[in-house]
């Protein structure tokens, strides 16, 4: 029995963690829950879309179902371009249960991660669950877990330092380039922050592994580690495999981001940078920091949002690993308080801690001046995430100085020490209990009474089973202690998970039957020509329990005037025209095509808007400007003195009956008759790769009234044909895919089993 638990450790530990997993998940694949906030507002109708899409053998580009149409592709969250979310989305089609199963797919892939990174390190396999087991129920997947974008980033962090650290290890180039192509792979589906954050954690992970060796007694019998800077010289090959692999990432992450910079120009605003103010948005308050004793915490900032905190949202407040991942992490440092790589690991969590402290320490503020990329992400509770990595890392080296001792057969010292840290450590932690019940915050009393249970019996089994290990005699403690730390790590994962259900799923009947429903009203069809200009003000405007605008117009294929992007934020020039009683009138049902003998060119400013919207307002419809193309891409122009007379002199545009022939979602042919030469404007969104044709002669595509696009016509009968040809495709995406191909055929070449053949040539 003993040898079949050596032989088939791994395998042994990763269906015990899988088991856990999807056992804490019950409720969502039996179909009795459903994710809630992110989940069901945006990422449950992305992936149903990209399914839809798959099965069509397409990819998409433009949505014209959200917000008057809208570059989806260039959303890296959406995961557009990722071949995960395609294939899964193929295999499991556009409905509810398919995104389920990918969702945990997603999140159990982070557990993975840790296991693969643990058996790199020379960790035992039951030191690899217990950590694995902590990391998959920390504070991120249970805080963010409705955010998908935030769990791909998260759970490939792991793979990708799994093969930067045999890279920098072995030598082999091979294994950075595969750290590459992993980084890219997540960050076409993963929130930027996060794949910016990432890519710097990496870089300072790769610092450190080149100036601070571990101890040769820490070492064990790991493979030896990279020698000191001072002792050798970093050699042009290894720099060049390194900016190899960065090659790599970029040329497969670049059709999200070119898609994103180049289409969204004019489109999105958030192609600019973001003030410093916003940057900090979402800090972590210091007092979140008291969320490491229990994964109660973030439950009781969910009952006093105003008063606990108020200015962090409740799914980023809790860094929660589970109990041993914490006590682990000392251990570690206390067992070799000379190892200087395990200090780097300390000094990487505090920066990452410091940085999410955006608004009570400078650090983050600092990022964002002296690091451009750094100006593109808010939440500054982001940089947890690193902080708990760092820190599962240091606990995964304590599981092997355990099993250490346990081979010299000295595990008394080792265990005094687990002891006095689990014991401090859960001291801690009933005082942080105790300080939270004192001050009187509201709580749902059976959360509050699980959540006290959990307290005593994690950090109390926890100190029992660290006493039981110092005072226990003989080779029993070689494998009992291991299974009483599994049983205790799955423990806690199950009860985080029944303690943490609020901030991840819902069991409301309502919603449950909302997504239902959704799953009945699913089209898979993909053109919109049956259903002609039809277009209704919100995805499931006013139907509850939808209290904001979200996407469902996704699963149902109806264009709507507005949706998650506009309750999310986004243009500012879309948000107030999509506001307006006057302006949303011209984009809404049938009348969305809109003739006008007289126009203005205008810059597409604030000011110029400004004027406007008094002019529609005095008319009671809006009159026509235009903006050249030049002028979109330069949009929100400041400083310039707003064009009203320009403006002031136009009259309203007229209504234009028009027949719709082909309406697809890249392409929109249709007739209209007008009386005189013109302009038309038809009210759906601009974008630079929108190209037009009048009665098959190419038209430019300008500009209209700030959003909308805009074509001249002549007198009589025109046929206008839109098509959206975004730069780069397919060409982006091929050399973006082959890239990840490559890479995966040589790294399925180079683990061939023949190739380790002891008689083959070359081999001994």
């Amino acid at each position: 029995m003993r040898n079949t638990l050596v032989k088939y450790g791994w395998p042994i530990a990763t269906a015990f963690l899988t088991i856990i997993f999807f056992g804490s998940n019950y409720l969502l694949l039996q179909g009795k829950a459903v994710g809630i906030w992110d989940a069901n507002d945006q990422f449950y109708p992305y992936q149903a879309l990209i399914a839809d899409y798959a099965r069509a053998g397409r990819i998409v580009n433009w949505s014209p179902w959200s917000n008057t149409g809208t570059p989806l592709s260039g959303d890296p969250q959406a995961g557009t371009f990722s071949p995960l979310n395609i294939i899964i989305g193929y295999a499991t089609g556009g409905t509810s249960y398919g995104f389920i199963l990918y969702w945990l797919f997603v999140w159990w892939l982070g557990g993975c991660g840790i296991m693969l990174l643990a058996r790199h390190l020379k960790v035992p396999p039951w030191g690899g669950c217990v950590v694995a087991l902590g990391y998959l129920f920390c504070g991120v997947y249970t805080g963010n877990a409705q955010h998908l974008s935030w769990l791909i980033g998260f759970s490939f962090l792991p793979l990708i330092i799994w093969r930067l650290d045999a890279a920098l290890i072995t030598r082999k180039p091979l294994a950075g380039v595969e750290a590459g192509a992993l980084w890219g792979l997540s960050a076409l589906s993963s929130y930027p922050g996060l794949t910016i954050t990432t890519a710097g954690f990496a870089l300072l992970w790769a610092v450190g592994r080149h100036f601070f060796t571990e101890t040769p007694q820490a070492e064990g019998n790991a493979p030896a580690l990279l020698q000191p800077l001072s002792t050798r010289r970093i050699g042009r090959s290894e720099i060049g495999w390194l900016a190899l692999a960065v090659i790599v990432g970029v040329l497969v992450l670049q059709p999200s981001y070119f898609t994103f910079f180049y289409e969204g120009a004019g489109v999105i605003s958030r192609t600019s940078a973001i003030n410093r103010e916003a940057s900090l948005f979402n800090s972590l308050s210091p007092g979140a920091l008291l969320s490491f004793a229990s994964p109660q915490v973030p439950i009781l900032k969910l009952y006093n949002r105003e008063t606990l905190w108020p200015a962090l949202d409740v799914s980023m407040c809790s860094i929660y690993a589970g109990a041993l991942i914490p006590v682990l992490a000392l251990l570690a440092l206390a067992g070799r308080p000379r190892d200087r790589w395990r200090w780097w690991l300390v000094l990487l969590a505090a920066l990452s801690l410091a940085c999410a402290l955006g608004q009570t320490l400078p650090l983050r503020g600092w990022l964002y001046d002296w690091f451009y990329p750094m100006r593109f992400f808010r939440h500054a509770a982001i940089f947890r995430l690193y902080y708990l990595f760092s820190i599962a890392v240091l606990a995964l080296f304590a599981t092997r100085d355990l099993r250490q001792a346990a081979l010299r057969r000295d595990m008394g010292a080792v265990w005094s020490r687990f002891f006095f840290i689990a014991a401090w450590l859960a001291s801690c932690a009933v005082l942080v209990l105790v300080a939270f019940d004192s001050v009187g915050l509201k709580a749902e009393e059976n959360a509050a009474r699980l959540g006290n249970l959990h307290v005593l019996a994690v950090w109390g089994g926890l100190c029992l089973i660290a006493f039981t290990g110092w005072k226990l005699r003989g080779d029993r403690k070689t494998w009992t202690l291991p299974i009483l730390l599994l049983t205790l790590a799955g423990g806690d994962a199950l009860m985080t998970g029944v303690l943490s259900r609020q901030t991840m799923i819902s069991q409301s009947e309502e919603f449950v039957g909302r997504w239902k429903q959704l799953d009945e009203k699913h089209s898979p069809a993909l053109a919109l020509t049956a259903a002609g200009w039809r277009r209704d003000e919100g995805a499931c405007y006013p139907a509850t329990p939808c209290l904001n605008f979200n996407n469902d117009q996704l699963i149902t294929k109806t264009p709507v005037l507005r949706s998650y992007y506009y309750a999310t934020g986004g243009d500012d020039l879309l948000l107030r025209t999509l506001e307006h009683p006057v302006l949303k009138d011209t984009a809404l049902g049938g009348t969305r095509v809109w003739f006008a003998r007289q126009v203005g060119q205008v810059r597409p400013s604030q000011g110029n808007f400004d004027a406007f919207l008094q002019r529609a307002e005095s008319l009671g419809r809006p009159p026509l400007v235009v903006h050249a193309p030049e002028e979109m891409i330069g949009h929100m122009a400041a400083g310039e003195l707003p064009q009203a007379e320009v403006i002031n002199g136009l009259n309203a545009m007229e209504y234009v009956r028009a027949d719709v022939v082909k309406y697809d979602p890249d392409e929109l042919i249709f007739r209209a008759d007008c009386e005189t030469d013109g302009w038309l404007l038809l009210t759906d969104r601009w974008a630079r790769s929108w190209q037009a044709e009048i009665n098959g002669v190419p038209s430019a595509v300008y500009g209209g009234n700030f959003i909308f696009r805009a074509v001249r016509i002549s007198t009589g009968r025109n046929e206008i044909k839109f098509t959206y040809r975004p730069a780069g495709s397919p060409w982006l995406l091929i050399l973006s895919w082959s890239t990840l191909m490559l890479v995966a055929a040589c790294s399925l070449y180079a683990n061939l089993p023949w190739r380790n053949f002891p008689g083959r040539k070359g081999k001994s």
